[in-house]
């Protein structure tokens, strides 16, 4: 008995942003290839994409077995573009933070003002004690905040957004309040150096990024943008 065999489709599609997808899923070329190559199982590559069809796993990479060269070329590509991008979205972001008014909360960890300072020396970032304010309430230094069109940052998550959202409901001005993890000083300083011996702390005065952080902010709002 003889049966007709018909030739193996390889299952990638490009987008219309020239990204290549496996099947009709979203899953791209680069992830299923780096979990291959990290040691992942195909089986492994599904359960960790579930709307990928065991069979498009396995003829996608076949393809890459036998193109390698090819394969490799397109995530060098992809890789580049990746890179260009972040590149990009950082000197955006770093635009936007040269706009940025910050006020540095007393409980803020000297290290991360420190990073910050370091990462973009043009930001205008000023400490609580910088401007007379240590012992004030929560209700005081918001005000002064809003006077002066600065976001606060902080580490106080029990009681600072409270007030923050006060100030809203009040129809009060409220620049923003952003409340820093707690990893976020040691993530930071060791990224910028300024663990090793507390050189260059300088003067106050700019940073590169804000950390991730939970924002409370008004449509009122003098800055922030």
């Amino acid at each position: 008995m003889t049966y007709d065999v018909e030739p193996v489709v390889v299952p990638l599609r490009r987008d219309d942003h020239g990204v290549l997808r496996v099947g009709g899923t979203r899953v791209t070329l680069e992830s299923v290839l780096s979990a291959y190559l990290q040691g992942e199982s195909p089986d492994g590559i599904v359960e960790r994409s579930p709307t990928l069809h065991p069979a498009d796993v396995h003829a996608t990479l076949a393809w890459y077995l036998r193109h390698r060269d090819e394969a490799e070329a397109y995530l060098a590509e992809t890789r580049s573009r990746f890179d260009a991008g972040r590149r990009e979205a950082a000197h955006r972001n770093a635009g936007a933070l040269t706009r940025a008014r910050l006020l540095a909360d007393e409980n803020l960890n000297e290290k991360l003002v420190v990073a910050l300072v370091r990462r973009v020396p043009a930001i205008d970032l000023v400490r609580v004690r910088d401007v007379g304010r240590v012992g004030a309430s929560d209700t005081e230094l918001l005000a002064w905040a809003a006077d002066e069109a600065r976001v606060l940052l902080t580490h106080d998550a029990k009681t600072m957004p409270s007030a923050g959202y006060a100030r809203v409901a009040e129809g009060l001005p409220m620049p923003g309040v952003l409340v820093v993890p707690d990893d976020g000083p040691a993530r930071a300083a060791r990224r910028s150096g300024a663990d090793r011996g507390g050189r260059g702390v300088g003067r106050l005065a700019r940073p590169r990024g804000v950390p991730p952080a939970a924002a409370v902010t008004s449509r009122r709002s003098a800055c922030a943008g």
